[in-house]
């Protein structure tokens, strides 16, 4: 983490870090569009389990780096959701789709 001493430099970091936040969305993006195709049965697209697996792994991620829990569970709880949504979109869709 680079110690910013003026607004310029803090702007130019936190671009920088949300251009990696994005590609790194991005690239989870992907393995969401992968598992609509590979599952087998609508039922299997809202995983509870996997949820809350997954909750549980990035809040402890988040204190062990020191990363305010709330912000965390609102950022995830949002992209979880909208993650099984886009998965359900997939899963409908892939009959009128090539497979990959």
């Amino acid at each position: 983490m680079k110690n910013c001493t003026n607004m310029e430099e803090v702007r130019a970091e936190i671009d920088r870090v949300d251009q990696m936040v994005v590609g790194l969305i991005t690239e989870r993006l992907e393995y969401i569009r992968q598992a609509g195709y590979i599952k087998q049965d609508r039922s299997q697209v809202r995983d509870m389990a996997r949820a809350e697996d997954v909750m549980k792994k990035v809040l402890a991620e988040g204190r062990k780096t020191g990363c305010d829990q709330n912000l965390i569970t609102l950022i995830y709880e949002a992209m979880v959701e909208w993650s099984i949504n886009y998965e359900f979109s997939v899963f409908d869709g892939r009959t009128s789709e090539p497979d990959v």
